[in-house]
């Protein structure tokens, strides 16, 4: 695993930023259902119900590919849905809820597999600091979220979903740098 302090610190760091990115998307796609078009609650529904067949699906998938490829692989899809999102145009309703979903639904399975895997990376005496802290940079996105539609007033209407597609995308690459935990013993100390 690398019981290194700058192995560890470079790790935490990236942690940092893909769980601040992940719960921006997450909260984000949660509160902007009346933007989607159609009906509102319908919307409200598919957007909370997408993480019943995510947390079966992915507790499997990462069972099968490990940790580390599954939060690759959440964080770049999610970040495809989102950019994706920005392309479609506003008369396109179902692809605009479809594409809404499917980001939740990565966003999601990037939540949870973070919770897992996060601890996995650090000795016994870092796992509860890292994995705190991590959640702290968390709600600190989810602080952001709601002020979605004034950064889209200041900026352009593309920056709010663009700009985090693209640092999720660039956090699921740089996640695959980070090592495997699957199979492997974990660390208990520093040293």
């Amino acid at each position: 695993m690398g019981n290194d302090l700058w192995g560890y610190f470079a790790s935490l760091t990236q942690f940092y930023s893909s769980w601040f990115i992940n719960s921006y998307i997450y909260y984000v796609l949660s509160w902007n259902t009346n933007d989607l078009g159609g009906d509102p609650y319908w919307n409200f529904f598919f957007i909370g119900a997408v993480e019943v067949p995510e947390v079966i699906i992915y507790i499997f998938l990462c069972r099968r590919i490990g940790n580390r490829r599954g939060l690759a692989i959440a964080n770049v899809l999610s970040g495809v849905c989102l950019i994706i999102l920005v392309c479609i145009p506003f008369d396109k309703v179902w692809l605009t809820i479809l594409f809404s979903v499917c980001g939740k639904f990565f966003s999601s399975a990037s939540f949870d597999t973070g919770f897992v895997y996060t601890p996995e990376i650090f000795p016994t005496v870092m796992r509860n600091v890292a994995l705190g802290s991590s959640s702290t940079m968390a709600r600190i996105g989810a602080l952001l979220a709601p002020f979605v539609h004034q950064l889209a007033d200041v900026t352009y209407p593309w920056v709010p979903m663009a700009v985090p597609g693209a640092l999720s995308i660039l956090s699921g690459f740089l996640v695959l740098l980070l090592p495997e935990t699957k199979g492997k013993t974990l660390s208990d100390t520093l040293t």
